[in-house]
């Protein structure tokens, strides 16, 4: 920190009113993470949040309990979302002069399996609203680009016009033994705080490390009301030369997290599905599981039986389930199901619900209520509309924040090796209905044709950027061995070596 004259760390704490309102997005959250987790029994019985009534069951370990049946249409949807938004790789372009920093950010995107990690992000993003998007190093101290678990990285800070909030808290509990093993351990509640200050007139990243001492276990606690502790109390278990340091400068001009959200209202972000949703949640899993009790009623009916039919010692029919008659009457007692009325009731929850989470039947393979499925990209696309709109709506704020990362990333990257000069980062995304090969061939050659496109382009976007060179040399190459044997079968030349022919 010597290279500063001036570096002041003013005091920070977290309000009280802003870390409840990360807790109850935290607990919304969870709640969607357990219904693409399919736990959907722990979010309407054991949440308390059904209406609907479920029949009891023998489970696979003996157990009693509750049949609750369901299409996890949620974890599809979430998966679909991602792959629309994702699937093709992110473009990002420096100006030109900047070669260093390009050749660096190849270098940063090549080790974080961006394309990879993008996905998983965009996808953690509609799961959980937001995702924090982490420029750290890996083994070898090489900067790379990682996604952060939200419940864990916590936006505490003012949220500027970007999105970004100031001031990200990595929070989390610790527990250190006792020296006196009667003891209980000491808890404490470690902070890992990324923000910007001012020193000789410029804006300074910093990483902080702090501790506290925790009455109870929780990250959500208000730092103003608790003790501090020093690092070697909270750290006591761990060797000195493992700690980290209490300050310590990134080299960047903004902190080293960036928030990935589906959009923003009030600056908060935006759910993909929130608490009024359950209700469809609920109705869909209700008409679901009673059509599974209506099949097993239907398969393994009870039999009325006379008196004389009971075993005298215990009381019952072997094997069947039955229900005496005094009359005398035997025979099955069936039930009218009327299958047909509820599976129309199942396919117009299922179909509210997919509207719900904006994502056409079609794109996950089913047609409900009957009917064809799409037999051309262009019905597809056309069906898809409401789902192409959603990944439309999210595109600014995920290219910001894609652009914010990458060019944080170089600041990082630069400031800990040869210092190279550094330009802000441009991204382009390109949300679409995932393609096959042969389609996006087609669209391509039909761009070149009227003349909106290259074929520079047009191969970069079959083959990726990184493959145009190699092909274009490849089209040359047989372009010029095709003339070399046009040329010899009119003229009856010598074939060009390697180009086939009869000997």
């Amino acid at each position: 920190m010597s290279q500063f004259a001036n570096l002041i760390i003013p005091p920070f704490h977290a309000s009280a009113a802003r870390l409840a309102e990360i807790k109850a997005r935290h607990k919304r959250a969870r709640m969607t993470r357990q219904l693409f987790e399919g736990k959907w029994q722990q979010v309407l019985i054991g949440l308390e949040k059904t209406r609907h009534k479920f029949g009891d069951v023998v489970a696979h370990n003996g157990r009693i309990t509750q049949l609750i049946q369901k299409i996890n249409l949620v974890a599809l949807a979430m998966d679909m979302h991602a792959s629309v938004m994702a699937a093709n790789p992110v473009q990002l372009s420096v100006p030109d002069g900047f070669e260093t920093q390009r050749i660096a950010l190849d270098e940063i995107r090549r080790r974080s399996l961006f394309d990879a990690m993008f996905h998983q992000a965009v996808r953690t993003a509609n799961i959980e609203s937001e995702a924090p998007l982490i420029i750290d190093v890996d083994a070898n101290g090489d900067t790379l680009i990682r996604v952060g678990c939200p419940e864990e990285w916590l936006p505490v800070g003012t949220i500027g016009p970007d999105g970004q909030p100031s001031v990200w808290e990595r929070r989390w509990v610790r527990e250190v033994a006792s020296k006196v093993r009667s003891d209980k351990p000491k808890r404490y509640l470690r902070i890992e705080r990324h923000r910007t200050v001012m020193a000789d007139g410029r804006s300074v990243g910093i990483v902080e490390q702090l501790a506290y001492k925790l009455p109870w276990s929780s990250i959500y606690h208000d730092t103003a009301k608790l003790e501090e502790a020093t690092l070697d109390e909270a750290l006591s278990d761990i060797a000195p030369e493992s700690r980290p340091d209490p300050v310590r400068l990134t080299g960047a001009s903004q902190p080293l997290i960036v928030r990935l959200v589906l959009g923003l209202d009030r600056g908060e972000p935006v759910p993909r599905l929130n608490d009024d949703d359950l209700d469809l949640v609920d109705a869909s899993t209700a008409a679901f599981s009673r059509l599974d009790r209506s099949h097993e009623m239907h398969a393994h009916p009870k039999m009325r039986v006379s008196e004389s039919m009971l075993d005298p010692e215990t009381g019952r029919v072997p094997p069947f389930e039955a229900v005496v008659d005094p009359d005398g009457e035997v025979g099955y007692i069936t039930t009218a199901a009327q299958f047909t009325a509820q599976l129309d009731i199942l396919d117009r929850t299922l179909e509210w619900l997919l509207v719900t989470l904006r994502i056409a039947p079609s794109l996950l393979g089913i047609k409900l209520s009957g009917g064809a499925t799409p037999d051309s990209y262009d019905k597809l696309r056309l069906e898809s509309t409401n789902t192409l709109a959603a990944a439309r709506g999210s595109e600014p704020y995920m290219t910001t924040a894609v652009e914010r990362v990458a060019t944080v990333a170089s600041e990082f990257d630069s400031r800990r090796g040869t210092g190279y000069a550094i330009s802000p980062v441009g991204a382009a995304l390109r949300p679409e209905i995932p393609k096959d090969e042969t389609e996006v061939g087609r669209e391509q050659r039909d761009l070149v044709t009227a003349g909106l496109t290259s074929s520079r382009r047009a191969i970069a976007r079959i083959h990726g950027d990184d493959q145009v060179d190699a092909v274009l040399a490849e089209i040359a190459e047989d372009r010029k061995n095709s003339a070399e044997y046009q040329s010899a079968a009119i003229f009856g030349a010598a074939l060009p070596s390697g180009s086939g022919g009869d000997t």
